[in-house]
């Protein structure tokens, strides 16, 4: 569990409880973080010459925010055309704040910006510690809007407006830096003095240092202590001492030439087989060039294959960054399949220990929703009405009173994780849900219902994005370039693209390259029927759902519920004794609630089939050649645990985001964003070991080990 900081105000600055030590200059704590970051960093000189997709800086401390909104307010500065506040610098802007051209005219840069908070402050600490300065106002607010829930592990924040996304992660650093991927360009090497705050400034501080930066990164720090320069020094960097920043002598700047002799090879210490970076990336130091050679950048196309909302976000996320994508699809509309419902709910069902399945969904939910704030109105298309899930079974009732424990809850009705989720009395429920509620439960207060075709729309409008329908794809090849090519079931070819990300579902193991995952279709019906009233007023579940009355293609107003679960079919008839059993678990689950609905009207019924996994965790990344696989670690049969040496067969820009089962809304868009970050080499937006788990090479090995 995350602990938050403990402040104490000294003069209007804020001091840590937890270090005894000020979070910025008493002199002047915006200048010093240009003084110190930015300009030490010539982040306007790199930013000009900028002309590749990403910048990427990291910073041990996020403290007040002050570092990042700096760093906002300069790469607006340079890059007006895509700024999301359009005013001209003051007088008194620092000196490095040059007017510049926009980065790139054709292509917009996108900044990402790493940080880690062991102590979070409070949403009020920061508005409070950040109103010294009124001219990053602009940048506050948006800021706070956005400030994540303090909960422990990895929060993505993005600013589509400027191009920026924050990746913030609230726990140890120690905890932090071994589950990064990405190259970083900047660091800023912040938080308390080394003699205040030992443990951030260790060795695994510069282990990671080394790992993640570029070829020609930089580092600056307020501080010279010896340890720091012993640390750069031994992590490849080439050091340099400059005068401080007021009253301070030193301060110190490195420049990264991994010149500490040959690395060993990444898939030394991690499985090979789960990231296409140990071979495509960490050995090849001239993909580390700060500013590549124009010539040799790559054609940014991609085809998806599969418009759900897999499919949909996935081109979408590729589409922000520049990609020129071709979203195909087998039907004549999108989301056709499971996407299509009238309502999904959007919610995490966790687990009572938190395990990482829990941590993933809980991190999906909350980026799917920023990602609904940003994309689709509130309206007749989703509501964030809140979620109830009761405890609706003595097995569901032990699991939420863990869940409630584990959190130290003292009472039945409290707040855990922060306001994200709450544990509710059964008054309580009946008050939030405006029916008599009989079980205890826990509220999602910013959960809800959605649309998701209404979502796949709003997301495809983007004009990177073209769409194909009618065309379902049965092969693809690739070409002497590395370079993808389909054919559909109608003979049509379609242009070779550097990338390809298969979303298709169950669907997908037609294809030849994915024969051997072992998804499983589950057809499921969900039925409607005409709402007698608007009573409902949040989303129920149980051992099935009920969502409040809303507008409906068929239906005026209508209550959606279900869903039926018919395991190893992918038959979308539509059944009667799946309507009957609907409205039986309807009645049984739900009984005041159920009153809300008219079941003598006509039922409406829609059936679709759900993908699958044997683990109920979606699949998602980069993709292998499973006979050279077989061949290159066919040890792991003997031994689980033996070292390799040889990288993984990974057929190079190919990718698979499929198996999300009935938990679509809150783990799609999260994945769609880990594929794009792999495809462009940005910063992932979630931790290493999370994206391991998701990996469809997780098959492969699992097969080897036990000889099948």
């Amino acid at each position: 569990m995350i602990e938050p900081a403990h402040i104490k105000w000294t003069d209007g600055t804020p001091v840590s409880g937890e270090f005894d030590d000020f979070y910025f200059s008493s002199d002047n704590g915006l200048e010093e973080s240009w003084f110190v970051f930015l300009q030490h960093n010539q982040l306007a000189d790199r930013w000009q010459q900028l002309n590749r997709g990403h910048f990427t800086i990291a910073e041990t401390g996020f403290g007040t925010g002050l570092n990042f909104l700096c760093t906002w307010q300069l790469w607006d500065q340079l890059n007006p055309h895509y700024s999301s506040h359009q005013h001209s610098m003051g007088s008194d802007a620092p000196p490095t704040a040059k007017k510049s051209e926009a980065l790139h005219e054709a292509e917009p840069a996108h900044l990402h910006f790493l940080s880690v908070e062991k102590f979070p402050l409070s949403h009020d600490s920061i508005e409070r510690a950040l109103a010294c300065w009124p001219e990053l106002a602009p940048y506050a607010k948006p800021l706070l809007d956005q400030y994540p829930h303090t909960v422990d592990g990895w929060h993505l924040i993005q600013f589509p407006q400027s191009r920026i996304t924050l990746h913030l992660y609230f726990g140890d650093i120690n905890d932090w830096l071994p589950q990064i991927e990405a190259q970083v360009d900047a660091w800023y090497l912040d938080g308390f003095t080394p003699s205040r705050n030992p443990d951030m400034w260790s060795g695994v501080l510069f282990k990671h240092l080394n790992r993640l930066t570029r070829t020609q990164g930089t580092v600056s720090t307020f501080t010279s202590a010896r340890i720091i320069k012993d640390g750069l020094l031994g992590a490849g960097f080439s050091l340099y001492k400059k005068s401080g920043f007021g009253k301070k002598r030193e301060m110190m700047t490195a420049i990264q030439h991994h010149n500490t002799g040959p690395q060993r090879p990444t898939w030394r210490f991690d499985k090979p087989w789960f990231s296409p970076s140990a071979s495509y990336h960490s050995d090849n130091r001239r993909l580390h060039k700060l500013i590549p050679d124009p010539a040799q950048a790559e054609t940014k196309t991609a085809l998806i294959i599969g418009a759900g909302i897999s499919g949909c976000t996935m081109a979408y996320s590729l589409a922000q960054r520049g990609y020129s994508v071709t979203l195909v699809d087998a039907s004549n509309t999108i989301a056709s399949g499971a996407s299509g419902n009238p309502q999904g709910v959007l919610y995490a069902k966790l687990s009572a220990d938190m395990n990482l399945h829990s941590q993933f969904y809980l991190k999906g939910y909350l980026h799917s929703l920023k990602l609904l704030h940003q994309t689709l109105p509130i309206g007749k298309d989703w509501d964030p009405c809140g979620v109830l899930q009761l405890a609706f079974n003595e097995k569901e009732i032990k699991r939420q009173e863990q869940f409630r424990q584990r959190y130290h809850a003292p009472e039945s009705e409290c707040l855990v994780l922060d306001g994200i989720v709450e544990c509710v009395s059964p008054e309580k429920a009946t008050q939030l849900a405006g029916v008599n509620i009989k079980q205890s439960g826990l509220y999602f207060p910013d959960g809800g219902w959605v649309y998701p075709k209404a979502w796949c729309e709003a997301l495809i409008q983007h004009p990177n994005i073209h769409v194909v329908l009618n065309e379902s794809i049965v092969e693809l090849k690739q070409n002497q370039f590395k370079e993808w090519i389909a054919k559909s079931a109608s003979g049509k070819t379609f242009s070779a693209v550097k990338h390809c990300v298969v979303c298709s579902a169950w669907q997908a193991t037609q294809l030849s390259q994915f024969k051997y995952l072992p998804t499983k279709p589950i057809a499921g019906q969900i039925s409607q029927l005409p709402a007698k009233n608007d009573a409902l007023k949040t989303v129920l579940c149980g051992s099935s759902y009920l969502a409040p009355s809303a507008p409906h293609q068929t239906l005026s107003r209508a209550s959606t519920f279900g869903a039926s679960y018919r395991l190893r079919s992918s038959s979308s008839d539509i059944l009667t004794e799946d309507n009957v059993s609907n409205l039986e678990n309807l009645k049984s689950d739900f009984p005041a609630a159920s009153k809300t609905v008219d079941d003598r009207a006509n039922m409406h019924a829609r059936a679709s089939v759900r993908c699958a996994s044997p683990d109920y965790t979606p699949i998602v990344g980069a993709a292998c050649d499973e006979n050279q696989f077989n061949q290159i670690f066919s040890a792991l049969n003997k031994n689980k645990d033996w070292a390799f040496t040889e990288p993984a067969p990974f057929l190079e820009g190919l990718y698979i985001n499929t198996g999300h089962g009935s938990r679509g809304l809150s783990s799609a868009p999260l994945c769609s964003e880990l594929i794009a970050a792999q495809i462009d080499g940005s910063p992932w937006p979630l931790e290493r070991k999370q994206a391991n788990m998701l990996s469809p090479n997780r098959f492969l090995v699992k097969s080897i080990i036990k000889g099948v």
